[in-house]
């Protein structure tokens, strides 16, 4: 036996011999081995130590956008022939057989590293070439080493023979500029904008979705290269969602005690019900503060994705509030190409679904990240917010109407009616800022509805509600009368779609009245036509005419002194729909020494128009000061 195990050591020996064949058996293997990062090349690793610009004092640095790092090992004092025999039979690459590389990162929380087999096309090497691969995964934003270890499988007795190269890799938390995500194809912008998030942490108080509110759907857009300024194509990771609970009603005790319902109902409106409503709001502001801190401390240092709370996940058992789930066509990672043009073409495949599973009463913040893929290099991931309440739909004793019930008892309430959606409430108009509504309940022991709340998504205006006035008793009336309040401060021109939930802090609601805001910009129900020959369309569904224009077209001869415009609707006035109410206007001549204007006519100090048909007129009288031409703008 023991001379059987003597000659198998010896023919190991000689097997070894025989794949160095050709390397003096006093010189290391790893004296042999040049490394670079083009093939054939010796840049990083030079005779087996590294070269400047690859050693621990002075790393070659890896920019963000750089995923991985090609890197071609070779061993020019080792014939080929000579290690191409058994191990190359059995499928291995001959140097891989001798050589065992590794990577690892100095800091794992910024980035991670390992080594990978590079896909090169075949005959590209012989078998005494390896290419290898440095795989880098961001964690954070942020810089670290990374070590690539090149130690000898043929080194015997239990010597240890190895080599090392540096690299510096950077991790970058750039927007990914020209990224979009919207509430609807019409509306891009309004959640991420280039990048940013729209729908912070610190004001999800502003996007409260009620208990009858099942779904949500978010739309991506990639902007065209001449507006972005980025690649064509982009990489979205699978979003992930984080539910954190706010208010749960078996721990926080939100339903009113039946011992509450048998008080007088005035003293249940105005009492204990307000005081519950401010601890309530109180208890989310303390909750959404402490972890928008955290949220920032993670920032600071790197970190933009969702956080790590133990207990708050989307599927942990003791989320006993929410669960949410995602669909649609970018629900898993996928690519997102650049639109063709902007605003894009309605596509389809570019939504994502979120769902709500509402497992108890109460409320919880929803968190979504957004991540361009791969993460921190060089783009960051986006985190989206918003709170969702779960409780019970009022279907029955609940009106709403926009007239009083005080002067309309017997009639029909115009928007809900014992619970049910009968009406529209009118697009609130530019001018408006404040819009009250009257309701009326036979829900005693709920009291007024003091946790209702009004979402107006995007950020075109910001809007409010007072706390519920509770009104007179009609006689030996069954139910509690009131008014609510809705406040408008326009921020930019243009429009949304407004969301009003009556809610109760038992976590009753009303079904949802939806409503059009608009603040200023174009309007498109209003045409202007003028008397001047070849010029007669001015404005057509609020659109100017070229010819009127920054170049205008339209001229009045020298021996015309006076242009005529005809104010009217585009469409019929109808029923619910606003007047359009004109301010007077103003006039400026460009070149004051030619020429004065005056205004005249009907609408000389403004006015209201509501005809499509005879609208009303204004007159622009001019008088001429000297010789020349001048423009005026109206």
């Amino acid at each position: 036996v023991l001379l059987q195990s003597f000659t198998q050591i010896v023919a190991l020996v000689i097997d070894k011999n025989t794949l160095l064949s050709g390397v003096p058996q006093s010189t290391p293997l790893l004296f042999h081995l040049q490394v670079g990062s083009f093939e054939g090349g010796a840049d990083a690793i030079r005779k087996g130590v590294a070269e400047q610009g690859w050693s621990i004092e002075e790393p070659a640095v890896v920019l963000p956008s750089e995923t991985h790092t090609r890197l071609w090992a070779s061993l020019p004092g080792v014939r080929a022939a000579a290690v191409s025999s058994r191990k190359l039979r059995r499928g291995n690459n001959s140097l891989s057989s001798l050589l065992r590389i590794a990577a690892e990162s100095q800091e794992s929380s910024i980035v991670v590293a390992h080594i990978a087999a590079a896909k090169i096309g075949p005959g590209t090497t012989d078998s005494a070439v390896t290419a290898t691969d440095i795989i880098y995964e961001c964690r954070r934003a942020g810089e670290a080493k990374v070590v690539v270890d090149y130690r000898s499988t043929a080194a015997v007795r239990g010597a240890v023979e190895n080599t090392q190269l540096w690299a510096s890799k950077r991790c970058s938390a750039q927007a990914r500029k020209g990224l979009n995500v919207g509430t609807s194809r019409r509306e891009l912008v309004d959640v991420i904008r280039d990048g940013v998030s729209a729908w912070p942490t610190s004001n999800a108080l502003r996007r409260v979705l009620p208990a009858s509110t099942t779904s949500l759907q978010l739309f991506w857009s990639l902007k065209p290269l001449e507006i972005a300024g980025e690649s064509a194509w982009q990489q979205i990771e699978t979003p992930r969602v984080l539910v954190t609970t706010l208010e749960f009603e078996g721990l926080l005790g939100s339903r009113l005690s039946p011992a509450t319902s048998a008080q007088d109902p005035s003293s249940v409106a105005r009492g204990g019900s307000k005081q519950h409503q401010d601890q309530s709001l109180l208890r989310w502001r303390k909750r959404l503060r402490e972890l928008e801190l955290e949220e920032a401390r993670l920032r600071r240092a790197g970190y933009w994705g969702l956080p790590q709370r133990s207990g708050h996940t989307n599927s942990d058992a003791e989320n006993v509030v929410l669960r949410v789930h995602l669909g649609g066509g970018f629900a898993k990672a996928g690519a997102l190409k650049v639109a063709s043009s902007w605003p894009p073409i309605a596509e389809g495949g570019m939504d994502v679904d979120v769902t709500f599973e509402c497992l108890a009463p109460g409320a919880a913040l929803v968190e979504i990240e957004f991540a361009p893929y791969p993460s921190y290099q060089p783009y960051r991931p986006v985190i989206i917010s918003f709170i969702k309440r779960c409780g019970f739909l009022l279907d029955k004793g609940f009106d709403v109407s926009t007239r009083p019930f005080r002067f309309a008892l017997g009639n029909t309430p115009d928007l809900i009616a014992d619970g049910v959606p009968v009406g529209k409430l009118p697009a609130v108009g530019s001018t408006r800022s404040l819009t009250t509504l009257y309701w009326q309940s036979q829900h005693f022991d709920l009291g007024t509805p003091n946790a209702s709340g009004v979402l107006c998504p995007g950020d075109i205006v910001d809007a409010w509600l007072d706390p519920p006035e509770l009104g007179e008793a009609q006689g030996r009336s069954t139910s509690l009368l009131g008014t609510q309040n809705l406040h408008f401060r326009c921020r930019r021109a243009g429009s949304t779609h407004c969301t009003l939930r009556f809610a109760w802090q038992s976590l009753h609601q009303s079904p949802e009245i939806r409503f059009l805001k608009v603040c200023g910009g174009q309007r498109h129900d209003i045409d202007i036509a003028s008397d001047i020959k070849h010029s007669r369309v001015v404005l057509l569904q609020g659109k100017v005419d070229p010819s009127w224009g920054s170049h205008p077209q339209a001229h009045l001869a020298a021996d015309v002194d006076k242009a005529s415009f005809t104010l009217l609707r585009h469409t019929f006035l109808k029923a619910g729909e606003d007047q359009i109410k004109f301010a007077a206007p103003s006039l400026r001549v460009l070149t004051p020494g030619v020429v004065r204007a005056f205004a005249g006519g009907a609408m000389a100090g403004g006015g209201v128009v509501e005809s499509s048909a005879a609208g009303r007129k204004l007159e622009v009288t001019t008088e001429c000061l000297a010789k020349g031409t001048s423009d005026i703008e109206v």
